[in-house]
């Protein structure tokens, strides 16, 4: 876990493969989603809220493969789909042009 990082840090910038996940606080659902909206890739995001509604609406904005909702990891169902958007994931730009996917895992 890296907490209070910047939009210019490497962790927040560069996709990394192993167990990392950066922490940056915000206010409002506009800085929210201004964070999140990485120009380069899109593999998955994360939610924590107690509003389920507000993240299933700011989940259809989000440009992930996956998004959890008070969760953060794979589900066991290996039936979802697992591709990223942007450069992330299988297939990356290519993939996108035939197929665009979500999946939006909720723990209540």
């Amino acid at each position: 876990m890296i907490a209070g990082v910047t939009q210019d840090n490497p962790s927040v910038t560069e996709e990394i493969f192993g167990p990392v996940a950066t922490f940056q606080t915000f206010e409002g659902e506009e800085k929210a989603m201004a964070l999140a909206a990485h120009p380069t890739y899109g593999l998955a995001a994360g939610l924590f809220t107690r509003d389920v509604s507000r993240a299933l609406c700011l989940s259809r904005r989000l440009e992930a493969g996956t998004v959890w909702i008070n969760r953060y990891g794979r589900s066991r169902d290996h039936i979802l789909p697992t591709g990223g958007w942007k450069a992330s994931g299988l297939g990356g730009e290519a993939y996108l042009a035939n197929r665009r996917s979500k999946s939006v895992l909720i723990d209540l």
